[in-house]
């Protein structure tokens, strides 16, 4: 059994999603629900701390890709921070990290100047 722990903070201009442990098939529906829960919100930003997590397979991709599209079409930007080992190389090679604004921590991510975008519609 695989193991992850998923937590949000909430900021003014941002949600911060920490993501620990191991992100499979088995456990991205609950990475998957911790982003749907962050949609209704305020913030523009989503930043994802990756720090903790361990390994990541192509299903968490698709979650992290999905949520910065949606991120995207509000207007908003999607932010990866501490992304290292099995999961920097898996970005890397899937060509994903194009998609993201990478930083070495969740500091930096959260220091970037906001970034005018269009007023933010729907749910």
């Amino acid at each position: 059994m695989t193991l992850l722990t998923v937590t949000s903070q909430h900021l003014p201009r941002a949600v911060v999603i920490s993501v620990a442990g191991e992100l499979d098939r088995n456990t991205v529906p609950q990475l998957a629900a911790a982003v749907e829960r962050q949609r209704p919100g305020g913030a523009r930003d989503l930043v994802f701390d990756l720090g903790e997590l361990t390994f990541m397979d192509s299903s968490g991709l698709s979650v992290l890709l999905t949520a910065a599209n949606y991120v995207r079409a509000q207007g908003g930007r999607t932010h990866l921070a501490a992304v290292r080992g099995t999961p920097a190389r898996i970005l890397e090679i899937s060509g994903a990290l194009k998609v993201f604004i990478v930083h070495d921590g969740v500091e930096d991510a959260l220091a970037l100047p906001e970034e005018p975008g269009p007023p933010r519609t729907g749910p």
